[in-house]
């Protein structure tokens, strides 16, 4: 990315990307429905708009100004207010002759979706085995070796502090009430329901408790929870769960121990600073004391999924 488009700009957009302080390769999670403009003002033509959601190459930023690939070889501005830096590293290939594959899953027997010549730039998503899940050409995701790829460090995006309002309730509080389906208590095995609870609660900005939770939604014959529509699967990473939080969502993560007792809880905050487990904020409807994903990661240490809605 960063590479190649040196070679295919303009005179004037290089003279004008000169005057930006460089920076490494971030990815950027569009907020709204955004327009990409040839320069860095809202007088300057429209090149093409992105939907909310979609994800982009941030290569460097001036004033309130993203510079930025948006689709392979597609190069324009976009505003900062609608854009969150996802504070993401960046990583070179450093294949010796051959180019690498990029691959649809984290497989070697995966089908190849690209390539990518020696010293190209990409940002990491998130590590999944022996590959990592990349961010290459403006708005593609696939799959490389780590063998192949070199860590350049983080970026200069700041990450602020943030604390979404989510009520807290604790599983144990609930002795009285079962599951749907396995009958089980909720104080023993409703840490998905406590923490729906807790999400919908923040969501829709009125007070939905476990007792809410099991009269509405719908369960399976052996007690677990069927999600509701509005809610999805996202990325395992740090980086997903701030930009989530960014974006004012809260985050359930399912985690498991080596036996594969599993657990849910939310998280609701960030502290401020680097991307690292122990700065996200916790709210475990099973325990009092573990305050921070950290926490939760030390006694459930594997990272089942992230839901969100």
């Amino acid at each position: 990315m960063q590479k190649k488009f040196w070679t295919i700009l303009s005179t004037a957009a290089l003279t004008a990307l000169l005057a930006v302080s460089a920076s490494a390769l971030d990815g950027g999670k569009v907020n709204a429905r955004l327009n990409v403009r040839a320069s860095a003002t809202t007088s300057a033509s429209i090149k093409t708009t992105l939907n909310s959601g979609s994800t982009i190459t941030l290569i460097s930023k001036s004033g309130n100004w993203w510079y930025t690939e948006y689709a392979p070889n597609s190069y324009g501005y976009v505003h900062g207010d609608y854009v969150t830096s996802m504070g993401l590293q960046t990583a070179t290939v450093r294949t010796q002759s051959t180019a690498l594959n990029v691959r649809a899953s984290a497989s070697a027997s995966a089908s190849v979706v690209g390539k990518l010549p020696k010293g190209e730039q990409v940002v990491i998503l998130g590590t999944y085995g022996n590959f990592y899940k990349i961010l290459y050409d403006g708005n593609k995701t696939g799959y490389a070796s780590t063998a192949y790829l070199t860590i350049e460090g983080s970026t200069s995006a700041a990450r602020s502090a943030i604390t979404l309002s989510v009520p807290s309730y604790k599983q144990y509080n609930y002795t009285s009430l079962r599951l749907p389906g396995s009958g089980e208590p909720v104080s023993t095995h409703g840490c998905a329901v406590t923490s729906l609870a807790m999400s919908e609660s923040y969501r829709t900005g009125k007070t939905v408790t476990p007792k809410t939770v099991i009269a509405n939604q719908k369960f399976t014959s052996t007690g677990a929870l069927y999600w509701p529509s509005g809610y999805s699967r996202g990325e395992n990473t740090l980086a997903y769960m701030y930009t989530q939080l960014a974006n004012g969502k809260p985050v359930i993560v399912h985690v498991k121990k080596s036996n594969g007792s599993a657990h849910f809880a939310v998280v609701y905050g960030f502290t401020g600073g680097e991307l690292a487990a122990s700065n996200f904020k916790l709210l475990d409807p099973g325990s009092a004391s573990r305050t921070t994903l950290q926490a939760l990661y030390n006694v459930y240490p594997t990272l089942i999924k992230t839901l969100s809605y």
